[in-house]
């Protein structure tokens, strides 16, 4: 059974502060992402970095089916990291962890609501002994 909704499967990369990326995105090489190209998503002050990502490969059960092949595997490190770093050089970022997928701008404004006081600390924080939020 498919989704009840026909908004996008979105890989969520990082978090960072609304006023620091006045809407762009991070600017990684063309080759590095999952899908169609990034973009943001806000919410309160919180920017999530983004990306719309197949359903074929990053609904629950072919992510978890995924999660176990290397090669995969490999690509979606290299591209999380990728979107990582070049957001990292532009402003501060709290990274999400590997493979955090939401449904649609709806979800992604659902767990910056959600995690919205940690984010917001971790972003005060300074970088040394950051965690990747969920």
């Amino acid at each position: 059974m498919g989704p009840l909704t026909d908004e996008p499967l979105l890989y969520v990369y990082a978090v960072v502060r609304s006023a620091d990326v006045d809407g762009q995105p991070a600017d990684p090489p063309p080759d590095v992402t999952l899908g169609d190209g990034l973009a943001t998503v806000e919410h309160r002050g919180l920017t999530a970095v983004v990306e719309a990502v197949p359903e074929a490969e990053f609904d629950e059960a072919p992510l978890r089916a995924r999660m176990e092949d290397p090669d995969w595997l490999a690509r979606v490190v290299r591209a999380h990291h990728g979107v990582l770093a070049a957001a990292g050089r532009r402003t501060t970022t709290v990274p999400l962890r590997l493979g955090t997928v939401r449904r649609g701008e709806p979800g992604v404004r659902r767990l910056l609501e959600e995690e919205e006081d940690g984010l917001s600390e971790a972003l005060d924080r300074p970088a040394e002994g950051r965690r990747e939020f969920p």
